[in-house]
């Protein structure tokens, strides 16, 4: 299946991860040529597994349309897009219980792939913690471990800024659309992430905030 049907059946309404997976279990292969297709692969994925949402001709219209812009924003960004039978996709992932279909990728995409440390925490921590996680960010890329954290204000900040400063690689993984970055004030911080050889990450296609 290619992006665009993954991204066309996300913007249908209650269609989520799960059902998409019972989709994919019938036809792996599955690229529609419109939004009619898209009706008749989720009639036949309810009739095969029920309590499936079909949509409309207007509402499979939209979802389509809206899928096709969000390729062409997604290409203007530079984000790629990895499926889940990609080879990189990270292999982790893929031992959750509920893996993303699509994961969105801005900057160096082999850096979600190496040996990992995540880092997180309050968004109002004592200064003390702000030092201790700056110093383990760095400490964790000294030994060559790829800091993840999730870009917000407190913790994250800092171990991100901890693995910068020993010349690290950080991956910075968002709740939102790559198009947005939250808090504002870390557009430069996001910047620079993306700049050392870092990436930012996201389930969520572009617009979502």
């Amino acid at each position: 299946m290619d992006p665009i049907s993954i991204l066309a059946l996300q913007e249908i309404p209650n269609v989520g991860s799960k059902t998409i997976e019972k989709v994919l279990s019938l036809n792996s292969t599955f690229e529609p040529r419109g939004s009619s297709d898209l009706i008749k692969m989720l009639a036949e994925t309810k009739r095969k597994f029920g309590r499936i949402s079909v949509p409309d001709d207007h509402t499979a219209k939209i979802a389509w349309d809206n899928a096709h812009e969000i390729w062409r924003r997604s290409r203007q960004y530079n984000v790629q897009m990895i499926l889940k039978e990609d080879p990189k996709y990270p292999n982790c992932l893929l031992h959750i219980p509920d893996p993303p279909a699509l994961l969105n990728v801005l900057g160096n995409i082999d850096a979600i792939n190496k040996d990992c440390i995540a880092i997180v925490g309050t968004r109002k921590p004592t200064k003390y913690g702000i030092t201790a996680a700056r110093k383990l960010g760095a400490l964790f890329a000294k030994e060559g471990y790829v800091v993840v954290s999730g870009l917000a204000d407190g913790i994250d900040t800092a171990a991100h800024q901890g693995a910068l400063d020993a010349n690290g690689l950080t991956v910075a993984v968002l709740a939102h659309g790559l198009d947005t970055v939250y808090p504002n004030k870390n557009k430069e911080l996001a910047d620079t992430i993306l700049r050392n050889g870092g990436a930012l990450v996201s389930e969520y296609p572009l617009g979502i905030k």
